[in-house]
């Protein structure tokens, strides 16, 4: 695999063969109460009382739970160390992918969890568990942007048993995917449990956090329940990319001025991003914004090209006044109404090329913004048509102006 060192999947699979000790313990036991419960079975029960025939009952019990759950681990040890494809972790790394993605070998399933870890990853409690870009590595591995909820759990468990009681520190956390399937890894330290919480924020800032009694509740959700956790989840996101948006034109509020001569007032007006700021975090993802005649704002960030045919309607026939719409990195395209009642728009759109990002903008009909907006989205809008004005340089001067007031 390319750049890639170590598989880290593949050694987890492997540590699976650690498991089988375990499981021929348990087998063990499974036997010493299957004899216990034989040699009782058979023996004279002449003045048996109630607590020789719960002794048996409990001895078969065991018996046969301890056979099930060691033949099941020393079944998934060999099958995870020496069969990967089939085993737990390669099946949470396929049931995350979209499906024309299931059908992939196990190395180069292992390989898309193992290069974003390689580039991006960050591990807590030794390799117990690992956060990437777009992949949390634990017991399973989970797509980040798939999760919905998340908690940790650090607290003493009570264990009762024969008359005693023992106690035990649980340091783990806790993830529920969209489709509200469970996930979780233990931990040694509690302090490495908060930084993984707070790495994971990080990448994920949309996920519900909540405590391990608000997780069990997620959990025990019912489908049309579990439909409002998903609701949250998207009205954080969408809430969250529009206070992106607006920032980021609040800040750079002092360069939008207008077009090349800086004297139109009523030309779209555009913002040169800081490229390198914009690197250092995570794009914003696509998104379609529009604005009806009475000033609603509706956000999208998944559509298709059926909804941009509808966005492009509307600016034909009124319905909305101004529509934004962002397809990639540094791509966006904002249409605004000029005068309404002449179905006059000023566009303004940006094209990142190899050596710098430029910036066009013009003045035309509601039927041509429609046409360029449907262009704009399929790829093909021609910005090198005397239409349109390149505002470029206009653009960079202004932000070395105003990087220069900040500078002082």
């Amino acid at each position: 695999m390319e750049n890639t060192q170590v598989s880290y999947c593949r050694q987890r699979t492997k540590k699976r063969l650690g498991q089988i000790f375990p499981a021929l313990i348990i087998l063990f036991i499974a036997v010493a109460c299957g004899v216990t419960f034989a040699v009782s079975f058979r023996s004279d029960k002449t003045g048996w009382g109630y607590t020789e025939y719960v002794e048996l009952i409990v001895s078969a019990l065991i018996a046969v739970g301890c056979l099930i759950m060691g033949v099941y681990e020393l079944y998934t040890g060999i099958r995870d160390a020496f069969l990967p494809a089939g085993s737990r972790l390669a099946k949470s790394i396929r049931s995350q992918l979209p499906g024309p993605d299931t059908g992939l070998g196990v190395k180069e399933l292992f390989a898309i969890v193992d290069q974003d870890l390689y580039e991006q990853g960050i591990w807590f409690s030794g390799n117990r568990a690992a956060v990437g870009q777009e992949w949390v590595l634990g017991d399973d591995a989970v797509y980040i942007p798939r999760i919905r909820v998340a908690c940790g759990r650090d607290e003493i468990a009570i264990h009762h048993s024969n008359g005693g009681s023992r106690s035990s520190r649980v340091v783990a956390f806790y993830l529920l995917d969209d489709r509200k399937r469970a996930h979780s890894t233990e931990l040694r330290n509690p302090d490495e449990l908060r930084e993984f919480l707070d790495c994971l924020k990080l990448r994920a800032p949309d996920v519900l956090f909540c405590s391990y009694q608000e997780y069990l509740s997620c959990r025990a959700k019912s489908d049309i329940e579990w439909e409002e956790v998903l609701r949250g989840f998207q009205h954080r996101k969408n809430e969250r990319e529009i206070r992106i948006l607006e920032a980021e034109r609040a800040a750079n509020s002092n360069m939008q001025n207008g077009t090349a001569s800086g004297s139109d007032d009523t030309a779209v007006t555009w913002v040169m991003p800081d490229r390198t700021e914009q690197e250092a975090r995570q794009s914003l993802p696509p998104c379609l914004i529009l604005i009806s005649g009475s000033g609603v704002r509706q956000c999208h960030e998944m559509f298709e090209r059926e909804d941009v045919e509808i966005a492009a309607e509307g600016l034909i026939d009124g319905s909305y006044r101004n529509v934004e719409i962002h397809t990639k990195a540094y791509c966006w395209m904002v249409i605004e109404g000029k005068s309404m009642e002449e179905g006059r728009f000023n566009i303004g759109v940006t094209r990142p090329d190899a050596d710098r990002l430029r910036f066009f903008s013009a003045e035309c009909s509601s039927r041509q913004a429609a046409m360029w907006l449907l262009d704009f989205y399929d790829e093909r809008l021609d910005t090198g048509s005397l239409q349109w004005r390149d505002d470029t340089k206009q653009m960079e001067k202004k932000v070395r102006k105003e990087m220069k007031k900040r500078g002082n």
